[in-house]
């Protein structure tokens, strides 16, 4: 069974009436679904505890830096908005809500004007800081086992919030492309994660990786047909064998 464990939390889309309320209703529902994961962990792709814990991103990129040195942007974790790069990017270290706007972002860009608003907003939490990478695309490739298939979208290089949700037009722009980087680099991440099924963004630098980070539950439905049909093409490929 290919199995997505989700998230506990889903603040940003409004499922939660309130905050309080939300956190409480959260806390039930994780624990019963502990258990209902307990039960079926044995007949998944993936265990459900070993993708909640590589959904930890700052555990995953730690991890990820060690195992495969140089693949990852410069990135550190922060608890002072004072530590902040402009032009840098900035993420929250788990669930995403709102960092500087209206809308919650997975990550945005630091500004001068951002790291004010911060500051005067109160005490930070912690918070992942990365270098960001300029490149005209950007790549994610899914891979199931030994077979994966890799889809290119337009990097939004001027934008202040670079994630792809917040630009369907790039979503539109996908297209299916051989993966850049040999299969023994997603080989490598697998063993190094115990994955067998997981999606990977990242770019491409002069010719070189600079891995964004690892999605291990991930979808593909939201893509264009042509890009779907290749992704589910390599998903039966690895079924078949």
């Amino acid at each position: 069974m290919w199995y997505n464990p989700g998230s506990f939390e889903q603040l940003e889309q409004g499922w939660f009436e309130s905050e309080a309320n939300g956190r409480f209703r959260a806390r039930q529902f994780s624990v019963a679904l502990e258990i209902l994961e307990s039960v079926v962990a044995e007949f998944c792709v993936d265990r459900p505890d070993v993708m909640r814990r590589w959904a930890n991103k700052l555990f995953q990129l730690w991890k990820i830096s060690e195992a495969l040195p140089g693949l990852l942007p410069r990135t550190s974790m922060t608890g002072e908005f004072s530590d902040l790069t402009v032009g840098h990017l900035v993420k929250h270290v788990g669930e995403s809500r709102w960092i500087g706007g209206e809308k919650a972002f997975y990550c945005q860009v630091v500004t001068a004007e951002l790291i004010e608003a911060l500051s005067a907003a109160g005490k930070p939490l912690p918070l992942i800081t990365q270098e960001r990478v300029h490149a005209d695309h950007e790549f994610r490739s899914f891979v199931f086992g030994h077979e994966e298939a890799t889809v290119r979208f337009p990097h939004a290089r001027l934008s202040p919030v670079p994630d792809l949700q917040f630009h369907p037009e790039h979503v539109g722009q996908a297209e299916v492309v051989p993966a850049p980087v040999g299969s023994r680099v997603w080989s490598e991440l697998g063993e190094t994660l115990g994955l067998s099924f997981f999606s990977v963004d990242y770019m491409m630098v002069e010719d070189r990786l600079r891995l964004l980070e690892v999605n291990p539950a991930f979808g593909f439905a939201w893509l264009p047909a042509p890009c779907v049909d290749a992704i589910a093409g390599a998903l039966s490929r690895h079924l078949s064998s």
